[in-house]
């Protein structure tokens, strides 16, 4: 019976430790993927400002999508 209980114990142990394996990952995994997000938004505003020097792109939109970009930045900082 003890060694049972011995038994048990060990394994809600592992499973407790499993779990917050799996949590930790998640989250270095979710940081690194809004990492990427931040350096897209960040390289899509730098493509957007060469736009608008060669002309392609009307300022006022420019502004407009950089606005758009910069809040996606901010958002995903705070995530």
């Amino acid at each position: 019976m003890i060694k049972k209980i011995e038994n048990r114990a060990a394994e809600l142990v592992i499973i407790t430790l499993a779990i917050i394996t799996m949590c930790t990952s998640c989250t270095v995994t979710k940081k690194q993927g809004n990492s990427e997000i931040v350096n897209t938004a960040k390289s899509m505003i730098e493509w957007i400002g060469h736009d608008v020097e060669s002309g392609k792109l009307d300022s006022t939109i420019a502004d407009t999508y950089i606005v758009n970009l910069e809040e996606i930045i901010n958002t995903v900082r705070y995530e």
